[in-house]
């Protein structure tokens, strides 16, 4: 019944939420942001297993599979999966790259309504009740919204977390503890880039347990026999995390440790203001907004949090307070992590807040059991008004790019978004008129950032089938002193090797301007317009700021070059 329960509370959040997303939300524009990256990387995975499969079956997609994911190893494994598995059963379409974002969903309500049980009740009902409280919280929302790798990482981070501290670890059921390191492997899997806070949040857990285990006396021996069984539980948790995740590392090991170390140098995303700002970055601030709902999601997980804790007080169950207090000592090292950091984005806290709204509906569900046990119509009363309460907490609340249809920046990101597919259909026609769908066309982008970059460039070609390779050019060429070159004579040669090259005016593009790429955008329009090698393939004007984006394609005649 609670499986049953759980698919039917992911499977109305995540259409609920694509729906919302597709009125006024990120599928409502054109792919963007990070969730680009990951589409596009999904998309070529699907591509490469597709025409495995044509090939040759299961064996030759297998083999395709591995040969494009060693070619380019994807950022985060899930992410780029979840595209991939969505395409490859709906279709290469913009909303089946979300679809999937439901299986950490699943995971944790799955997870709520294990721990649920504590709270008793015929058929489990108030399990079942408690899932549906847990379904709401803000941040699996805001996950299926975003393709974003942190929360499922965090939300399975949680659940090894969890799984760790609501048993022994010295006398811990060998199970108990393979699964709790089956979750800190597939967290490790879903977002590479944050191996290090995840295998932090793994040790650190462990730790907990320790000192837990040996104030309550679980080892009973000698000293020795006790590190023995301390080390077996850490060796169960850490062999199987690393047997899960080892076949990506594997492989990839080399880009992940490339892509971790930019990850940690973001001095672009390192937290302003004052002391005070930053330790409520992911409580009240800009994280805790988005993920909990802010100061609302405090109130009420810690609420359960204190009120568990002083049932625990007034009960005098030993052994019950010291495991929740184990519990608390995790949620708190959970949040330290992200807060210490220098780097602050909302999601990097998703494995505090995953397990802040566990331990809170953990509290809730033992103080539902233990009033439960106790005969009399008070205490029959006082457990439904926990149940109730706990129940009716919570509104689902995540943020959308426009609160109503009527706000104004809705009409020009629906103008943006014309302007990036006409871009794009100018691009795509030129490519075809000149043959390269038969072969790899190169596509030149030169000039500032704009919209429609390499990942969104080079998804949009698969889902149309052709081949593309996008070659970005954003700075004005440099030659040393006394070279025989000019700026213009190497971006002559490179823009005449492209079979379409994309340029436009100052202006016309939203992402945020870098001070590396100024004066390019009139440079390489300058450039492509008296190129004797390329001819004028498109034309297209934003209607927002009146600038042109201008599409050329190579001429057919190998004579027509451009000399310096």
């Amino acid at each position: 019944m609670r499986v049953g329960v759980a698919l039917l509370l992911t499977a109305a959040l995540v259409t609920w939420v694509m729906h919302l997303s597709m009125e006024r939300g990120r599928l409502a524009v054109y792919p963007r942001v990070d969730d680009v990256i990951y589409m596009a990387r999904g998309a070529e995975l699907w591509r490469a297993g597709q025409e495995g499969w044509e090939r040759g079956g299961v064996a030759s997609a297998v083999k395709g599979l591995v040969r494009d994911w060693k070619r380019e190893p994807p950022h985060s494994p899930w992410a780029s999966a979840c595209a991939a598995m969505g395409y490859g059963v709906f279709g290469v379409k913009d909303w089946a790259a979300y679809v999937f974002t439901g299986v950490p969903v699943l995971a944790f309500v799955l997870a709520v309504g294990r721990i649920g049980r504590r709270a008793g009740g015929r058929c489990g009902w108030r399990a079942l009740l408690l899932m549906v409280c847990g379904a709401s919280a803000p941040f699996l929302a805001a996950s299926v919204q975003n393709l974003k790798p942190d929360y499922c990482a965090g939300i399975l981070g949680a659940i090894g977390m969890m799984l760790l501290l609501r048993g022994p670890l010295f006398w811990g059921s060998w199970k108990r503890l393979c699964w709790a390191g089956a979750m800190f492997g597939l967290a490790l899997l879903a977002k590479p880039a944050m191996m290090m806070p995840t295998g932090l949040l793994c040790l650190g857990t462990v730790g907990i347990c320790v000192v837990r285990d040996v104030v309550l006396g679980e080892a009973r021996e000698r000293w020795a026999w006790m590190v023995w069984r301390a080390g077996r539980g850490f060796g169960l948790v850490v062999a199987t995390a690393i047997v899960v995740a080892l076949p990506h590392y594997a492989l990839s090991w080399g880009h992940v440790w490339a892509y971790t170390m930019q990850v940690l140098d973001w001095e672009s995303y390192a937290a302003t203001g004052t002391g005070w700002d930053r330790a409520l970055y992911y409580l009240t601030g800009p994280g805790g907004k988005l993920m909990l709902d802010g100061a609302r999601g405090l109130a009420a997980m810690g609420g359960l949090i204190v009120g568990y804790g002083v049932f625990c007080a007034v009960w005098r169950v030993r052994r019950r307070s010291m495991y929740f207090a184990a519990m608390v000592c995790a949620v708190v090292m959970a949040w330290a992590g992200p807060t210490l950091a220098t780097a602050k984005i909302s999601q990097f806290a998703a494995a505090f807040d995953a397990l802040l709204w566990l331990v809170g509906l953990y509290a809730a569900a033992g103080m539902v059991g233990g009033l439960h046990q106790k005969r009399g119509a008070v205490w029959g009363m006082a457990a439904w008004v926990i149940v109730l309460l706990t129940a009716a907490i919570w509104m689902p609340t995540f943020a959308m790019h426009w609160s109503n249809a009527s706000d104004p920046q809705r009409e020009s990101w629906m103008q943006r978004t014309g302007l990036v597919r006409d871009v794009y259909a100018a691009a795509l026609a030129a490519a075809r008129d000149r043959g390269a769908e038969k072969r790899e066309a190169l596509v030149v982008l030169a000039g500032s950032p704009s919209e429609l970059g390499r990942p969104l460039m080079e998804y949009w070609a698969v889902r149309d089938g052709i081949r593309v390779r996008v070659h970005e050019i954003r700075r004005i060429p440099t030659v040393g002193e006394g070279s025989a070159e000019t700026p213009e004579s190497i971006a002559l040669r490179n823009l005449g090797e492209g079979d379409v090259v994309l340029v436009g005016e100052p202006g016309t593009s939203m992402t945020r301007p870098k001070p590396v790429t100024a004066g390019a955008d009139e440079f390489y329009l300058g450039i492509a317009r008296g190129h004797l090698g390329l001819e004028l393939a498109g034309r297209v004007v934003d209607p927002v700021t009146g600038k042109v984006r201008e599409v050329y394609r190579k001429k057919l005649s190998a004579l027509d070059t451009a000399r310096p």
